[in-house]
């Protein structure tokens, strides 16, 4: 329509900002990176970042590693195009059993006041 104002919003945007509806493995790869990441920086690891390799589909199972950033940065990783369907509107079987283990298991948000209470650190004095 001529004339009607509208707003795009990148998908990966949307999901970061969504933290009250995250799975459960979301939380705990999220704290298996934040260790590995400490890990590595005590080690004297430097040009690197913290992957995530998936080693069993079933059951679903992923280990963190070390990989050279300099090898990924700038690099898109497209989802392969056998995972879309024929008519390119939607997805195959083989996506969604790639995917359904990362989405699995919501956790319902503690709310407080209206708002999502969310896990923090504080340092005891």
């Amino acid at each position: 329509m001529p004339g009607c104002k509208t707003r795009a919003i990148e998908f990966n945007s949307l999901q970061r900002c969504a933290s009250h509806i995250v799975s459960r493995v979301d939380i705990t790869e999220a704290f298996q990176v934040g260790g590995a990441a400490v890990k590595a920086a005590f080690e004297g690891e430097t040009g690197k970042m913290i992957i995530l390799k998936r080693v069993s589909d079933d059951p679903y199972i992923c280990i963190t590693d070390i990989y050279d950033v300099h090898k990924v940065a700038n690099v898109e990783k497209k989802v392969p195009r056998e995972w879309i369907n024929e008519s390119g509107d939607y997805v195959t079987p083989e996506f969604v059993n790639y995917i359904k283990p990362l989405i699995q298991a919501e956790l319902t948000p503690i709310m407080v006041d209206g708002l999502p209470r969310h896990l923090y650190y504080t340092e005891k004095m």
